[in-house]
């Protein structure tokens, strides 16, 4: 599992206007689920989360917006993780 951690709320936004997010890679039956919280203005947070299956010539990838809220990133991130599993469960049948 690959994890990048953004610096605390307090500190997102720093000079020159760049804000600092955090990102989840896990690897989960073939797939990969790549989860992307993003900050909405109420102060809560909304989750996006890409598909991919890498297969010998190419790359399937799926991207899916699920215009949820959420109350903290991490509550996001997990949100988001679960939904990849359902998504990828789904599709193959499980």
């Amino acid at each position: 599992m690959y994890v990048a951690r953004a610096p605390s709320p307090a500190s997102r936004v720093r000079e020159g206007g760049f804000v600092f997010m955090s990102r989840l890679c896990t690897p989960y039956r073939g797939h990969i689920i790549e989860i992307s919280p993003y900050p909405l203005r109420d102060g809560g947070f909304t989750v996006h989360f890409d598909l991919e299956q890498h297969l010998q010539f190419w790359v399937n990838a799926h991207h899916f917006e699920t215009g949820l809220r959420f109350d903290s990133e991490d509550e996001a991130l997990r949100a988001g993780h679960l939904l990849g599993r359902q998504r990828i469960n789904l599709a193959l049948g499980v």
